[in-house]
């Protein structure tokens, strides 16, 4: 079945929008660092988890005592939404973009191909 220049191209929007929402945008502190994450960072995206985690590290680093029940919390929360983002990442990465990409294929598209980072 040959998916249509309208359904090939919904198709395209809808998996692009999946992959901005479990990336997010940077912070907005540009050169400025910081990006109005001062209550620990937004949980919902990689990149406001990430920025939680940098926070974090810093008061760690910071810190001249043992770990806070606050920031062993926060910690905790942090690696929870990782995970659960992680999962949604993986189904994207490897259900979805197949799917996808069968439709390109079929239409005579190339398909998409996601690299992994670099850690």
């Amino acid at each position: 079945e040959k998916a249509g220049p309208g359904a090939l191209a919904e198709g395209l929007a809808a998996f692009d929008k999946k992959a901005v929402e479990i990336e997010g945008a940077p912070p907005a502190g540009g050169a400025r660092g910081g990006g109005g994450f001062g209550g620990g960072g937004n949980l919902t995206t990689l990149s406001g988890i990430s920025s939680s985690f940098s926070q974090l590290m810093g008061q760690l680093q910071g810190a001249e005592m043992g770990l806070t029940t606050q920031t062993r919390s926060a910690i905790s929360e942090a690696r929870q939404a990782y995970a659960g983002l992680s999962e949604k990442w993986k189904a994207l990465r490897n259900i979805e973009s197949a799917a996808l990409n069968q439709k390109l294929k079929t239409a005579g598209f190339a398909p998409i191909e996601i690299e992994e980072a670099s850690r």
